[in-house]
């Protein structure tokens, strides 16, 4: 992984294919080298939300919050994971 572009390229196919636990690793690995990428966080969010990791969800999501201006599709990200926590 070369840029942070290209990793988030990478992960969004593996999310999109369903290959969800895959994603999911690659994600933990990319938010090694990039902790404040916004939209890796979302992404991160969608794919703990899809492994069942709605506390991870949600931690990325707020992180993603703090750094981003919300948008229609993050709300909707944020309210899939509340629905998700009960």
């Amino acid at each position: 992984m070369s840029s942070s572009v290209e990793a988030l390229r990478r992960l969004n196919h593996a999310y999109i294919s369903g290959n969800y636990l895959s994603a999911e690793t690659g994600i933990q690995r990319a938010l090694e080298k990039w902790p404040t990428d916004p939209n890796l966080l979302q992404l991160g969010a969608l794919t703990a939300l899809q492994t069942n990791q709605i506390v991870t969800a949600h931690q990325r999501s707020d992180i993603a919050m703090s750094l981003i201006e919300m948008t229609a599709e993050f709300a909707n990200v944020r309210g899939r994971i509340f629905k998700a926590a009960g």
